[in-house]
């Protein structure tokens, strides 16, 4: 029996100390609180047919791990089993490592009940998951949104003449990745891959195939791509609605041009229609997760308005992406970060001053060498006359600006 993800809690995986309970003489992965008990029963009840609750993990762009919570009625062979104080939850073998030790509980608020995991051990993970409790007035936005055939031109923010830096003439197509033709997604695809694998296989995630496939397919995503003068597919954006952190947002997943059409405007042109978009379908701010070694990319969304959001994890958790945003709400200013934060944002700095160095060095044949790159870094870490603002002004579109 199938069943549909559970839509009643978010979930989220933070650093802390587990708390102390009566012991168990039998081994459990993890531990449920009380509470956590009384709400999987709640669910469980709800849901005729559903033997147990379904940890699963996926991945989410850069936008680390997606803990999933599902209705199951049969484990799998490999899922571990939780059974504690009446309640089954089984979880899946993807998850089982990252979430080993850790304190199940669950926690409402005024307007949110999420579940929360606490792992002493964890490295940086992140969870997304619905919330019936998220003020339903966003939710009401990002559901209208999402089910505008094409949102670019309901909104009215379409661009009359697209076009490139040295002039040429674009074309832009919208689709949801449900309608994308088998050609243009193996176009999508193949793009990502040519930019993006071995900057995942160097980060904590690494790269999985059919994830990322699952990823870009996904019924939620949405596409704005890019053609030049000739049709001829050059970049595009993956985004979607969403709610992120209680507030409705336009996330954007990936953002992918062509070697030969980079540093022509093409990112910034869909970057910025991302953000008119936002401004007219009322949502707060425009996020992107960047890995924090990709110094053209975070000085990309530097350069256009992107600051550090303040749902990225302390670097304690020895994370190696950052979540940015800009917020585009009216009356609304970027909300600066804690100053726990200030050495995860100079180490930003340091990077985008690296790769507006590279940039500098770079003759248009080539590409930036490694040794370039070296004394980028180390001329990067000393300090400068240039301000953050100004240390990105030659940076313009990369070939991963999604991340």
């Amino acid at each position: 029996m199938n069943f549909s993800r559970i839509a009643a809690a978010t979930a989220r995986v933070i650093k802390g100390t587990t708390r102390a309970f009566p012991a168990d003489p039998k081994r459990r992965a993890i531990t449920l609180t009380p509470t956590a008990v009384a709400r999987v029963k709640e669910l469980l009840a709800e849901q005729p047919g559903a033997t147990a609750l379904k940890i699963g993990v996926t991945q989410r762009g850069c936008n680390g791990y997606t803990y999933t919570l599902d209705y199951s009625s049969t484990k799998a062979k490999f899922d571990e089993e939780v059974e504690q104080d009446g309640v089954k939850v089984w979880i899946d073998m993807k998850a089982q490592l990252s979430l080993l030790g850790s304190e199940m509980d669950f926690q409402k608020t005024r307007l949110t009940e999420e579940f929360v995991f606490r792992n002493p051990n964890i490295k940086g993970a992140r969870t997304d998951m619905k919330d019936k409790k998220d003020n339903p007035e966003f939710k009401k936005l990002v559901k209208k949104a999402s089910k505008q055939t094409n949102a670019v031109k309901s909104a009215g923010v379409e661009p009359p003449e697209p076009k490139t830096v040295d002039g040429e003439l674009l074309t832009l197509e919208y689709s949801w990745a449900t309608n994308l033709h088998p050609a243009q997604f193996l176009w999508i695809f193949e793009l990502f891959n040519d930019n993006m694998m071995e900057l995942y296989k160097r980060s904590d995630w690494g790269y999985e195939e059919n994830s990322k496939k699952q990823e870009l397919q996904a019924t939620t995503a949405r596409y704005i791509i890019v053609k030049n003068s000739k049709k001829k597919h050059v970049g595009y954006v993956h985004y979607r609605f969403d709610i992120e952190n209680g507030l409705p947002v336009v996330y954007c997943y990936e953002l992918q041009v062509i070697k030969d059409y980079q540093k022509k405007g093409i990112g910034s042109l869909l970057i910025n229609l991302l953000v008119d978009l936002a401004k007219k379908t009322g949502m707060q701010k425009v996020m992107a997760t960047v890995f924090i070694f990709n110094g053209n990319s975070l000085a990309f969304f530097h350069k256009n308005g992107f600051r550090l959001d303040d749902t990225t994890p302390p670097k304690t958790q020895e994370i190696d992406y950052v979540i940015l945003s800009r917020w585009v709400a009216p009356g609304k200013e970027q909300q600066p970060v804690g100053s726990v934060r200030n050495e995860l944002e100079d180490l930003i700095l340091q990077q985008i001053r690296a790769a507006k160095i590279c940039d500098e060095n770079t003759d248009k044949d080539d590409g930036p060498s490694e040794s370039r790159i070296l004394k980028a870094s180390a001329a990067a870490k000393t300090p400068s006359t240039a301000a953050s603002d100004a240390a990105v002004t030659t940076v313009e579109d990369t070939q991963n600006a999604g991340n």
